[in-house]
């Protein structure tokens, strides 16, 4: 018992400095994140061709960077957008072509904030 605070505070600590903390769902509700490495990818589903696929949302950065970037389902780049120190930032991008998954990408670098995102596909 005697060691387990300490433990406990190395292992927090190493949880901090890799992929930090991140609390909330971004498609939900605004996530706070402190620290934030890495990516998070969202699937957007276009059921007909031509049909209006996208994200809007906000995003408030007290520290690091954050890239929002929607694909097509065949991979190429529809849209990107950063996030950087500042703000309250919009976020809005639109897409449209092919039926299939778009997916939303978000690539951290020690990004500390507020990140929220919500689909807005036509039809919805």
């Amino acid at each position: 018992m005697r060691y387990a605070l300490p433990i406990l505070l190395l292992l927090a600590a190493a949880w901090y400095f890799t992929t930090g903390i991140r609390v909330g769902l971004v498609t939900f509700t605004p996530a706070t994140m402190i620290n934030a490495n890495g990516k998070s990818k969202y699937k957007i589903r276009a059921f007909e061709a031509k049909q209006v696929v996208g994200v809007q949302g906000t995003c408030t950065v007290k520290s690091g960077k954050a890239t929002v970037t929607l694909y097509r389902p065949d991979g190429t780049p529809v849209a990107a957008q950063d996030c950087l120190p500042g703000g309250p930032w919009s976020l809005g991008m639109q897409g449209q072509g092919s039926a299939g998954m778009y997916q939303a990408t978000i690539n951290y670098r020690n990004f500390n904030g507020k990140i929220e995102l919500n689909d807005v596909s036509a039809g919805n």
